[in-house]
């Protein structure tokens, strides 16, 4: 698992225009642990696969990354989450 601040810069990656290597695919994942086995595996060779898990409570982030996709946990404050149900989210 890794935090936002250590990913490198998407410009730091670089390819040839006729490959997907510096193509970054971004996941956003709330417990889906029996589904992202299948997502992943659907998905060409790419420079860069991150899943972004939500605060899953199953082991979404370890399916990911035994798949190889880089983990990002992200971490949603109580004060964001009340500012949401304010404003009728």
């Amino acid at each position: 698992m890794i935090a936002i601040k250590d990913l490198e810069s998407p410009a730091a990656i670089t390819s040839n225009s006729n490959d997907l290597d510096s193509v970054i695919v971004i996941i956003p994942a709330l417990n889906e642990q029996r589904a992202l086995p299948m997502v992943l595996g659907d998905i060409p060779k790419v420079g860069r696969v991150i899943v972004v898990d939500n605060g899953s409570t199953d082991r979404t982030a370890d399916v990911a990354a035994i798949a190889g996709a880089t983990v990002v946990i992200a971490i949603v404050s109580v004060l964001a989450k009340s500012a949401e149900r304010g404003a009728g989210r």
